[in-house]
């Protein structure tokens, strides 16, 4: 079934995920995130208080490509045992989880029309595939997860203190292009997401001149 939602201005959904950081650093001072990695196990149990579990989604659902469901009443996040391999993609099914419970949990609240749906008992209230088409209410969460477990500060805080400054590290690349490739792989590695997530999200703030001509190995 699809979930309508309406839509919501990138910029909106920045904000709430850095909204989420600041609750946290007020309510864990001696925790404060400052550097990455986020802790998104920690933001969804401590924070939220949801409840995480690994458990068969497949198996259970009887979808084979399921990767994580919400379920409302229960205030749980499931992800389906496949993905924990994958520490990247785990973390960020974890967010893009967190991100719907943020972004949806109060707008289907009031929309009468998908209460069944939604408040189910016995299924989830919703359901994240891999193969599924991204409609706006998965895009929305996509882009939570990557603004959370990516924040931009944190992202240009880096490259500053390795280049110096956006436009030398445009410059760095310019000369020897492989140079992004190792910059990928090692921001990937800091803030343990997939290699692919962190590729997307520095193209996304335009921290290249010609991402698309960028080939990423």
């Amino acid at each position: 079934m699809s979930v309508k939602v309406p839509f919501l201005h990138l910029k909106v959904i920045e904000d709430k995920a850095e909204l989420v950081i600041q609750e946290y650093n007020l309510k864990f001072p001696d925790a404060k995130i400052t550097e990455p990695p986020v802790p998104i196990e920690n933001i969804i149990e401590a924070l939220f208080e949801l409840y995480l579990e690994i458990d068969n989604l497949r198996k259970k659902l009887g979808n084979t490509d399921v990767l994580g469901a919400l379920f409302r009443k229960d205030r749980k996040i499931s992800i389906d045992e496949s993905v924990v391999e994958q520490e990247g993609r785990y973390h960020y099914t974890c967010a893009h989880e967190l991100g719907h419970w943020v972004l949806h949990r109060d707008y289907l609240n009031y929309n009468e029309n998908q209460l069944t749906f939604f408040d189910n008992f016995a299924q989830p209230s919703i359901i994240c595939r891999s193969s599924m088409y991204k409609e706006p209410v998965e895009r929305q969460a996509d882009k939570f997860a990557a603004n959370l477990l990516m924040p931009k500060k944190m992202i240009c805080k880096y490259i500053h203190e390795k280049f110096g400054s956006i436009d030398d590290f445009r410059r760095h690349y310019n000369k020897n292009p492989a140079i992004l490739n190792n910059i990928v792989f090692q921001m990937k590695n800091l803030f343990r997401v997939s290699k692919q997530a962190m590729r997307i999200r520095i193209e996304e703030l335009k921290l290249l001149k010609n991402s698309s001509q960028i080939s990423f190995l």
